[in-house]
């Protein structure tokens, strides 16, 4: 089995100030969750965009998380752009997770609806 897996959660915002309810499971195969980005079509779209998530009913990110913490422009490395949640040891395997994403509703999308996508990188600890 690889040592490594990128889970995707997409969720599309139809229009300015919208919550989108993120309800999953992560993979049953990996263990931990390592680290998490956030990717939306627009520049303008992660100011004032807030993320909050909770894993097995512990809080990763409280409310009003600002999404443009967790997300790099394309100048970053891909090896580079996630958000460490190493120090967290936040176990994968199957686990349920809940997540609220605000869209800012600032005024410079320039399009909706947009999709957007949460990248959690799952790993199994190499022994």
């Amino acid at each position: 089995m690889k040592h490594i897996k990128y889970q995707l959660i997409k969720f599309t915002i139809n229009q300015p100030k919208e919550k989108v309810r993120l309800l999953f499971d992560t993979n049953n195969l990996y263990e931990i969750i390592e680290s998490i980005f956030v990717s939306l079509p627009h520049e303008n779209a992660y100011y004032a965009s807030c993320l909050e998530l909770q894993v097995n009913g512990e809080e990763v990110f409280p409310a009003d998380f600002e999404v443009k913490l967790l997300a790099t422009n394309s100048s970053v490395a891909p090896s580079e752009r996630f958000f460490s949640l190493k120090d967290e040891l936040i176990k994968a395997k199957g686990s349920h997770a809940e997540g609220l994403y605000t869209d800012g509703g600032n005024g410079t999308v320039p399009q909706y609806p947009y999709e957007g996508t949460i990248y959690l990188k799952l790993i199994n600890p190499k022994q």
